[in-house]
């Protein structure tokens, strides 16, 4: 069984390099974001959310009200403190969400983590694998999309827990739709493409799916208690 540490330390150790790296975009443009404060706050939920959905939700609270609270005792800008904090926000909280969320639905049900790491995974490697060097924009999704049906499938066919054949093709298709809407997402934090963020593009895919996700598991777990 894969070890929930694992997913803790994956997760935070993929969320900080993300929000480090969105910082470091973001400062390159003159924007005054915090770069030590991103990456720890974007390492700390999953850590959180290892203890549960309150504690996640405390770390966000705090999280804010820090950046907010950095922002403003800066010396030197000329920037209102509420846009500063707010770059410093947008870097570390829609990856640190992603990665915190991975780690509540192995919480819940572990064989519903390894089907979103499954999907995830060979989303991106559809794409990768596929899109690189193409001049059509659309191969790469299309073939990350394919990967996601092959995937579901065998998952399904091998049993992997927690989803009945319905259920399974319900969530799948949850997939195909968050998957490449999370990759858009991604793109819209970032001031232009050329940014250095390669550790968002390791993430990115997981942006809306993974918090949608543990919802969605958490609700279907509780159905059956």
């Amino acid at each position: 069984m894969v070890n929930q540490d694992l997913f803790v330390a994956g997760g935070g150790g993929a969320a900080a390099l993300a929000a480090g790296q969105l910082t470091r975009a973001w400062i390159s443009e003159g924007e005054r974001a915090d770069f030590a404060l991103s990456m720890i706050a974007a390492g700390l939920l999953p850590l959180s959310a290892a203890a549960g959905t309150r504690a996640l939700g405390a770390a966000v609270v705090a999280g804010v009200v820090v950046s907010v609270v950095a922002a403003g005792v800066q010396r030197g800008s000329t920037t209102p403190p509420i846009r500063d904090a707010g770059f410093t926000i947008q870097s570390w909280l829609p990856v640190g969400m992603a990665s915190a969320a991975m780690v509540l639905t192995y919480r819940y049900e572990v064989g519903a983590a390894v089907w979103l790491l499954c999907l995830v995974s060979i989303f991106d490697a559809g794409q990768y694998l596929t899109g690189a060097g193409s001049a059509r924009l659309w191969e790469g999704p299309v073939a990350g999309i394919a990967g996601i049906g092959v995937v579901a499938f065998t998952l399904t066919v091998i049993g992997v827990p927690p989803f009945t054949t319905s259920a399974a093709t319900r969530f799948a298709l949850a997939a195909v739709l968050l998957i490449p809407a999370g990759v858009v997402t991604g793109s819209a934090l970032v001031p232009h493409q050329d940014a250095n963020t390669g550790g968002l593009h390791r993430i990115d895919s997981m942006l809306l799916l993974s918090p949608i996700w543990a919802w969605a598991i958490g609700r279907y777990v509780a159905s059956f208690a």
